[in-house]
């Protein structure tokens, strides 16, 4: 199953009409993404979520750290207590700045409820682009990424497959025990999906041969604590 995004107004009209730029979701659409939060613990906003400027300097962003700020983590190697084989990145200028905004911070109080503030060090570049790469079924820190906000950034597959392949899909579980996920969310460029990690176990299956994605992983923490 997956759940339909949010209504989103077009970029054309993002700047008159959207609460919390770069972000073009109208208020309109931020509720939705509030209601769905209330349902089902995620809320998925776009394409397209974000500024075409903005989306740019990630992408660039992202870009650049992968060559200067990198490091691969797979299960077992003593740096990664979740099951997974992946190449991470701390962020570059232009996350840093995009994720300690004002409107990140009213865009997860208005769809959450929460007064949360960035968790840095929990925060990174993700990318699954060599064949294999995985993210295993599991639960967010609640101390050090209460909530979360994923940003695709890249995800494409080949082009002889009707539907998204499971590897540029989030896998959102009802539980560690349940046999299927409860919803399929597939990452795409500028799309922002916004997640009770902490609460509801998810999970990324292997990327293979033609299939590469890359997302911006924002942690978030209680503000105060």
């Amino acid at each position: 199953m997956q759940l339909a995004p949010p209504e989103i107004i077009n970029a054309a009209e993002a700047h008159a009409g959207a609460p919390y730029p770069p972000f073009l979701a109208s208020l309109d659409g931020v509720r939705k993404g509030r209601a769905q939060f209330a349902t089902f613990g995620f809320a998925v906003f776009g394409p397209p979520a974000l500024s075409s400027d903005t989306l740019r300097d990630l992408r660039a962003d992202a870009a650049r750290q992968r060559q200067r700020a990198a490091w691969p983590l797979n299960y077992g190697d003593g740096r990664s207590r979740v099951p997974e084989a992946t190449l991470r990145g701390h962020f570059g200028p232009a996350a840093r700045t995009f994720f300690g905004s004002s409107s990140v911070f009213h865009l997860m109080h208005a769809v959450t409820d929460e007064v949360v503030e960035p968790s840095w060090s929990a925060s990174c570049y993700t990318w699954y682009d060599t064949p294999g790469a995985w993210l295993g079924r599991h639960c967010d820190k609640p101390d050090a990424c209460m909530l979360t906000m994923l940003v695709g950034l890249e995800s494409t597959w080949p082009s002889g497959k009707k539907d998204p392949p499971p590897g540029n899909q989030l896998w959102i579980y009802g539980s560690f025990e349940a046999a299927a996920p409860a919803f399929r969310v597939t990452t795409l460029v500028n799309r922002v999906v916004i997640l009770d990690g902490k609460r509801w176990p998810h999970e990324r299956q292997p990327v293979q041969e033609g299939q590469q994605v890359s997302v911006l992983c924002g942690c978030f923490r209680a503000a105060g604590k």
